[in-house]
């Protein structure tokens, strides 16, 4: 049985209204000092689309305090820190990582990134080679182009189911107006999360010194995507590749859904770890793949639960009809006792030890925050999932895994599209 280590943790205010999230961890030494805007491409249009991403990059271009890029990462590098963001569909987040002695070197640069940006354009026009770059080599990486593809076909050309990082044309005709509007529009205090998590005595006290900009928006919502998933649906896309390369999956419900814990289950079940039923079934029985497998994904409105396989091109077929085999009979077949626990503690093992990372600690806490205003410590999604009966899971299962939500993308040097016309059914 796991037992996972108490989480505390303290939510205040700052003066200019964004939200503090303290979160000490006895013991650890590291700090991780973690900011979390509620944006991301889905509050894009096409016209601008990738804008969160590329403002991303273009916060560690030069700042008020360090014109250069190569200041802000030094500054960071002369105490052995981590620096470093991300961009998703809904949020974004800019991290450093250090020593917590030096916690206010870290707020300082972090700050000065944050507020004070120069958004050069000739900066601007530069980063857009590295990004034009970024995704040319996305694009041939089949393992990770074919979910963007995945997503494109299952949410439909809008706002979730474009690409984060844009189209070459969209982020070459971004100007630095663009980033100060949306910078304006989106980056204030009330749609921002400080976290830290860590050793965090020496700067609990200081952040109000360092994150003081004032601006009083409100930031749009998102527009909600209805998904109208057609059945059978697929998208073959061809191209010249050693494997072949799959997301089959099934429209699911949004991330703010009870169900949510019982559809991490099944997905931990059928793809979880090396012992799971597709990685047996696909991998060690058949010899089809080298990865193979099962996870969800959730938007505040929409989601999915997809398996994913790298297989063997000329048997594209037999190991689509083992992973539709695998879900069949999850939805049709009771989970016994001994694997449904064996779920619950793979799941609750794995955040165990996340938890011993302060960053991946300021990052569990700070997107629920960010997201949906309320956070759980894992002592209470341990209980969640210890409340899950094999009847929930063939209850989701058959809500879930049906031909009118089921949804199939693949990369591959064969075109397989006549075959999965006639074949992909449940």
């Amino acid at each position: 049985m796991i037992k996972l280590t108490i989480m505390k943790y303290e939510l205040t205010k700052l003066k200019n209204g964004t939200r503090l999230l303290t979160i000490p961890m006895p013991g650890v030494k590291s700090l991780t000092t973690l900011v979390l805007f509620g944006v991301g491409s889905r509050y894009e249009d096409d016209k601008i689309a990738g804008l969160s991403h590329f403002l991303e990059h273009m916060h560690f271009k030069g700042s008020a305090k360090r014109p250069t890029a190569m200041q802000i990462s030094e500054t960071v590098d002369n105490v052995g820190g981590e620096i470093n963001a991300f961009t998703s569909k809904e949020y974004t987040g800019y991290y450093i990582k250090v020593d917590g002695k030096h916690g206010e070197l870290a707020l300082d640069v972090l700050s000065d990134m944050l507020q004070t940006p120069i958004l050069d354009q000739e900066e601007i026009t530069r980063e857009c080679g590295v990004i034009t770059e970024e995704i040319k080599m996305y694009e041939d990486q089949p393992m990770a182009y074919v979910g963007e593809l995945f997503e494109e076909h299952l949410f439909g050309k809008n706002d979730l189911g474009r690409q984060t990082i844009g189209s070459r044309a969209s982020v070459a005709a971004l100007s630095s107006n663009d980033f100060l509007q949306y910078r304006r529009t989106h980056y204030n205090p009330t749609n921002s999360v400080i976290v830290l998590a860590g050793d965090v005595s020496k700067v609990e006290n200081k952040v109000d010194q360092y994150f003081n900009a004032q601006n009083d928006l409100q930031p749009p919502k998102y527009l909600s995507v209805a998904v109208k998933n057609p059945e059978k649906s697929f998208l073959m896309h061809t191209k010249e590749t050693e494997q072949t390369h799959l997301w089959l999956g099934f429209k699911a419900m949004a991330s703010e859904d009870p169900d949510r814990y019982i559809l991490k289950i099944i997905s931990t079940i059928l793809g979880g770890g090396m012992s799971s039923r597709l990685f047996m079934q696909v991998r060690e029985r058949r010899g089809l793949a080298y990865y193979v497998r099962c996870h969800s994904e959730l938007y505040l409105d929409n989601g999915y639960m997809v398996a994913s396989a790298g297989v063997t091109t000329e048997k594209f077929d037999e190991a689509v009809l083992a992973i539709m085999a695998e879900m069949k009979n999850i939805r049709e077949t009771n989970v016994e006792a001994k694997e449904l626990q064996k779920a619950k503690e793979y799941l609750k093992g794995k955040m165990a030890l996340n938890l011993e990372n302060s960053e991946n600690v300021a990052e569990m806490a700070g997107l629920q925050e960010i997201l949906h205003k309320e956070i759980l410590t894992p002592e209470q999604i341990a209980h969640r999932y210890d409340a899950v009966t094999a009847d929930d899971v063939k209850r989701v299962a058959q809500k879930i895994i049906t031909n009118d939500r089921l949804t199939l993308a693949a990369i591959s040097s064969v075109d397989y599209s006549e075959w999965l016309a006639s074949h992909l059914s449940l």
